[in-house]
């Protein structure tokens, strides 16, 4: 059937888009622990 290959086709696409989604905001979240400064309340 035609119509499920095409609903396979659009699941598959995003899912790969998500995945791109996640992949990046894991890499944003990981360098903004390194641009964070620890300060010392005194």
């Amino acid at each position: 059937m035609t119509i499920h290959s095409r609903i396979k086709a659009k699941i598959l696409e995003a899912q790969t888009e998500a995945s791109k989604n996640t992949s990046t905001l894991t890499e944003m979240l990981k360098g903004l622990d390194k641009q964070l400064e620890r300060k010392e309340d005194g």
